[in-house]
């Protein structure tokens, strides 16, 4: 499709339900959750995203043994990715009641944050894996996990053209549709 124009943008949870309906996308990769109403739109699921609990080798978490709980928690800050939502209700992918958050607009920023003793966090398993790995991130047991995140591949009906149709398609096919969600 040589004459088709493409612009990627990037939003977070909830935005990206946001941008199918408001029409400022018309196909998005990745939404999380299942779609908040299905009129006009087409959803298809891509996989699902693991989440580790991480800090920083130099955190005082760092060393203890037992599962995490919440009330010990909740004295260290939260790297939290913002929600890009604007008509939509934001979500909060892991804030306990009482948390001081720290918001930031993507994974790349969370990770150099929790990499600096700035905070704790989720972190998706295929980025923090490799962290894991080297010593620069160290994940941590929770008593209560945050659980995996259904993701889908989404258009709207009304944009479905062949070129949003070939897209559609090709993402779908299980290889691709599989490294799309970490794997």
């Amino acid at each position: 499709f040589p004459s088709t124009m493409l612009r990627v943008n990037l939003e977070v949870y909830n935005g990206c339900w946001d941008a199918l309906y408001s029409k400022r996308a018309d196909l998005v990769i990745g939404a999380p959750h299942a779609v908040p109403s299905t009129e006009g739109i087409i959803s298809e699921p891509i996989g699902q995203l693991e989440w580790d609990f991480v800090v920083s080798p130099q955190h005082p978490l760092a060393t203890q043994l037992q599962p995490l709980q919440n009330a010990e928690l909740r004295q260290y800050p939260a790297i939290c990715i913002r929600d890009t939502a604007v008509n939509f209700i934001p979500q909060q992918a892991w804030l306990l009641e009482g948390q001081k958050p720290l918001f930031v607009p993507d994974f790349p920023t969370a990770i150099a944050l929790i990499q600096k003793n700035i905070g704790i966090g989720y972190i998706p398993h295929h980025l923090a894996q490799p962290l894991l790995n080297n010593g620069q991130l160290v994940k941590k047991p929770m008593q209560e996990h945050k659980h995996a995140t259904k993701l889908f591949l989404a258009a709207r009906s009304d944009g479905m053209g062949k070129v949003c149709q070939w897209c559609m398609d090709y993402l779908q096919h299980p290889v691709v549709g599989g490294r799309l969600s970490g794997g």
